[in-house]
């Protein structure tokens, strides 16, 4: 599971410090990205953005439709798998999530 730190949060905003954005290599980061984007919206996430640079993800949403926590961890579990992908690999999708 990818980890990460909430940094600030009040109902409708999240900002997360994503250590592991920091150390992904630029040309893997571009395809995860890709890739996330493909998928379909979730219904109440209104914003994502996402800062490689600092390794952070700030996300706006509607707290009356999104537990933000459930979506945080549907969400990590989704790019875990699609860099498990990438790398062509399932060894780190053992085990639960």
């Amino acid at each position: 599971m990818i980890t990460y730190i909430i940094k600030h949060h009040v109902p409708g905003q999240i900002r997360l410090d994503v250590p592991v954005l920091r150390k992904i290599a630029e040309y893997r980061l571009k395809k995860i990205s890709k890739a996330v984007t493909r998928l379909p919206v979730f219904m109440g996430i209104r914003d994502l953005t996402v800062n490689p640079g600092n390794g952070s993800v700030a996300i706006e949403y509607d707290a009356e439709i999104v537990d933000i926590i459930d979506y945080l961890e549907d969400m990590s579990f989704i790019v875990e798998t699609l860099d498990c992908l990438e790398r062509q690999t399932l060894d780190c999708l053992e085990g639960d999530r």
